[in-house]
């Protein structure tokens, strides 16, 4: 596969980097504090609820234009942001059962070209 990273790695090569990053630190990708949240916290809410808004947004469109009955009356779905290694980074409201799977999918690929 291409390096799709601006810095020329791959995104296995990414995602091994960040495993190991974690288990040397016990941190997801050795981050122990969040830096943009602890020096701005208003602006950090400010995005999250943003991004949170869109996704939720999103959903509840998805719900409104659905063709599936199970979509459209009890709301089976969720919307969900991954980074490019395949980590949860955002979920919407909704049935949060599939975050998993589609994320195990994300890694299954980037692990396997």
């Amino acid at each position: 596969m291409a390096n799709l990273l601006k810095n020329g790695k791959t995104l296995k090569q990414a995602r091994d980097e960040i495993l190991a990053r974690t288990e040397k630190t016990g941190h997801y990708n050795g981050l122990k504090k969040l830096e943009f949240k602890e020096r701005d916290p208003i602006g950090y809410e400010k995005m999250f609820s943003k991004l949170r808004g869109g996704i939720v947004h999103a959903r509840e469109t998805a719900k409104r234009i659905a063709a599936s009955p199970i979509v459209e009356q009890e709301g089976e779905l969720c919307f969900t942001l991954y980074n490019a290694v395949g980590d949860s980074v955002l979920t919407s409201t909704g049935i949060i059962i599939h975050v998993g799977t589609m994320g195990s999918a994300i890694k299954y690929m980037v692990e396997n070209n």
